[in-house]
């Protein structure tokens, strides 16, 4: 760790090996600064002073080794804890001793394509070490401008083709609650599955949320908390996460019998390294046990969530409605849980399969104007928007008001009106186009 607490000064300080060398950092640079009495501080100024010591220091001197920690400290100030652990896990694992003894200067372009080619042949995890091999070349572009970050490409198939989803109706649904005699866990589970919470959501609810007619999500639980151990409370995982729900008619009888033992809904009942709330592993102990009691098929905790959206989907809900209730974009939405649909392509084979070509109720909407078939009809098809204005009755009424309209000059005036116009209708009437309404071409004659 580049922070260390002094005892004689109760101040924090910045200790980093460059080259061989080492340097010290007591407080920022600049007039009437003083020492960091929080650790967080003197992180948050790490990179500030490495870009000096870069200056001075020369850069053939500089090694990845130095700069390591220092990338590790700078995604701990900008990650959640249960993200940071990740990248931490992948960075010191992985990705590291691709640069160990070596100097940023002796890293090239070429170098970083053998480690793509390396990390692509793994089977696990190659997404997450390949995002945390690019965040670390685009530190060390700090230093070496010429390296390219994009020469680290992600996998294109890092999912396992074979990958499937196991979802439940709301008929398997009431039979997983039929077996649940904890009225806690039933409210664990109605949740999940009513609202499509992310499970550290679930965890994180307290009593406080259940106000006003009104589900207030405003918090998550992660797993793990400093140093990967505990748990955490942080902010829901996107900003549209942050949401409110209506109160359902299926969770007001909790509500009412529950007891309030705790500010939080489920709480942790041991006390396990300093948890507050249920963890992870316990809800889905919980759920697999239910689950193998109902008879049902296995299904992870977070199939709750893809199971409230594809029920949505499948009522006719938008993707802009299902987004906005499990607390989504569209674009996650639809690329994330479009394959729980059935094929809309069947729906169109039964569609035309069952039309019949020699009646004429079929309509198809093409270039934004209405088709009528067969094309053999008797009236003629409108090419565009205006001719089908010209076929309604509207048009025919506009008629009528011009007719009148044009007895009531020739009445009124001594010398005869008329429309200059291209031809005329029967019954004496003037053809009335497109342009007479857009360009006003009528004019009258004196």
């Amino acid at each position: 760790m580049p922070v260390f607490y002094n005892k004689a000064r109760k101040s924090y300080y910045i200790r980093v090996t460059v080259g061989g060398r080492r340097f010290y950092c007591y407080k920022p640079a600049g007039p009437n600064q003083v020492a960091w009495t929080r650790k967080k501080d003197a992180q948050l100024y790490e990179p500030t002073f490495l870009s000096t010591l870069t200056d001075e220091c020369d850069n053939k001197d500089i090694r990845c080794d130095d700069l390591g920690p220092l990338f590790l400290e700078e995604q701990k100030a900008r990650l959640k804890p249960n993200s940071y652990y990740g990248v931490e896990r992948n960075f010191l694992k992985y990705i590291a001793p691709f640069f160990r003894k070596m100097k940023v200067m002796d890293v090239t372009n070429a170098y970083l394509d053998t480690i793509n080619l390396t990390l692509n042949k793994r089977k696990k995890n190659t997404y997450q070490q390949a995002c945390c091999c690019r965040s670390f070349i685009r530190y060390l572009k700090r230093t070496k401008g010429e390296l390219d970050p994009s020469r680290i490409s992600t996998p294109k198939n890092h999912k396992p083709a074979d990958e499937s989803y196991v979802i439940y109706t709301p008929e398997q649904f009431e039979k997983l609650l039929s077996v649940i005699e904890d009225q806690s866990d039933s409210f664990m589970v109605t949740l999940l599955f009513y609202y499509g919470l992310r499970c550290g959501e679930m965890m994180g609810l307290k009593w406080d949320d259940f106000s006003c007619g009104k589900l207030h999500i405003r918090r998550s639980v992660s797993r793990r908390g400093e140093n990967g151990k505990g748990q955490a409370i942080t902010t829901p995982k996107t900003k549209n996460s942050i949401r409110d729900y209506p109160i359902l008619n299926a969770i007001k009888p909790y509500l009412d019998s529950l007891p309030r033992e705790s500010e939080w809904c489920f709480p942790c009942r041991n006390g396990w390294n300093g948890a507050t709330t249920i963890g992870h592993s316990e809800v889905r102990r919980k759920a697999d046990k239910y689950m193998e009691k109902a008879g049902l098929p296995h299904m992870k905790v977070h199939g709750f969530r893809h199971s409230c959206v594809s029920y949505l989907l499948s009522k006719g809900m938008s993707y802009r409605t299902v987004a906005r209730w499990v607390g989504d974009t569209e674009t996650v939405v639809l690329q994330t849980y479009s394959h729980l649909l059935p094929d809309e392509k069947d729906q169109i084979a039964d569609f035309l399969d069952g039309e019949n070509p020699n009646e004429t109720r079929a309509i198809a909407l093409r270039g934004g104007s209405f088709d009528y078939w067969p094309p053999s009809f008797s009236v003629k098809r409108p090419k565009n928007r205006a001719s089908v204005f010209l076929c309604t009755p509207i048009f025919f009424a506009i008629h009528a008001l011009l007719f009148f309209f044009d007895m009531y000059l020739r009445i009124s005036s001594s010398r005869p009106v008329s429309f200059r116009c291209d031809d005329r209708f029967p019954l004496g009437l003037p053809r009335v186009t497109p342009s007479f309404f857009l360009r006003a071409k009528a004019s009258f004659v004196l």
